[in-house]
């Protein structure tokens, strides 16, 4: 997923979707991001629930049951108590036509869906890019030879899907884990992405997942068992759900975790190796944690 900009921090945001992964993935991101989130599942409850809560900023499916988002969007507009709301549709279905009609209806943008890993892959180009541009404020400070893609919950399986792209050097999944069968009933709308995608990796990978309450973490302890070919590291903490710890100071354990993975698989230094490796290792001596591991010498 793009990063949000930290100015969201604190915002109240009305996410409005019919489709129950869709507002999970949603809310997933912008409560690590330090929004507060309400939500609503058509139109009609869309309009009423901005009434009542006058949220910063709405983000709205277009093609829901009962009162589509242009609908709503019009009420919102008409209203003397919610036209100040801005508006952002969420649509998988984004063309000329439809920019036209939403502007018209009184939205302000478009976030497509379903998001997809060309998201991650031009992430990637662009740094790349940026690192040779004269006068760009990146010229000579990326080191595009030590690339990681992480991602949490729907995001983790964005970084499975470019996973395998040569340019990268470690891969690292937060609370998430390969679908049994992810195009079945309830599975996210995102890639396809099976579990023969295991076998396909070329690099590192570490997991980090809440407890059995995580749901989460009976996939990301199978994708971990199913992997023969790379070093593997799997982690979890008693005690934390699929929210993990993001919410906490700059991310709480969970990215102390990820930046101890970084400096040592990409910086080299080996010193934070300690925190994973070993019958006594660092994090081993933490109370609630569990660290397994398979690959490593």
């Amino acid at each position: 997923m793009p990063l949000l900009n930290t100015a969201l921090a604190g915002a109240h945001l009305l996410v409005v979707d019919d489709q129950p992964d869709q507002l999970r993935l949603l809310i997933d991101l912008l409560r690590n991001a330090g929004c507060r989130i309400s939500v609503g599942f058509d139109g009609s409850q869309a309009y009423q629930r901005a009434l009542a809560i006058s949220p910063d900023l709405i983000l709205m499916d277009v093609r829901m049951p009962r009162m589509d988002g242009f609908a709503a969007c019009r009420l919102l507009a008409a209203d003397p108590r919610t036209c100040g709301i801005p508006v952002i549709f969420l649509t998988g279905y984004a063309d000329i036509a439809m920019t036209v009609r939403a502007l018209k209806s009184g939205a302000v943008d478009f976030l497509e869906k379903p998001f997809r890993d060309q998201q991650l892959l031009d992430a990637v180009n662009w740094a790349i890019a940026e690192n040779g541009r004269k006068g760009s404020p990146y010229n000579g400070k990326l080191d595009a030879s030590k690339i990681a893609v992480m991602g949490m919950s729907c995001g983790g399986i964005q970084a499975y899907a470019v996973a395998t792209d040569p340019r990268v050097k470690l891969v690292g999944i937060f609370n998430s884990g390969i679908l049994p069968a992810p195009s079945g009933p309830g599975a996210p709308a995102m890639e396809d992405i099976r579990k023969d995608q295991l076998d396909k990796l070329h690099t590192p990978i570490f997991y980090v997942t809440g407890d059995k309450t995580d749901i989460a973490y009976e996939n990301g302890l199978d994708d971990y068992k199913r992997i023969t070919k790379v070093p593997a590291i799997h982690t979890f903490k008693d005690g934390v759900s699929h929210g993990g710890t993001y919410s906490q100071p700059n991310g709480g354990d969970f990215a102390r975790v990820a930046v101890a993975m970084l400096d040592w698989q990409l910086k080299g230094e080996k010193n934070e190796s300690k925190m994973f490796l070993g019958a006594n290792c660092g994090l081993c001596q933490e109370a609630g944690w569990h660290v397994s591991t398979k690959g490593y010498k």
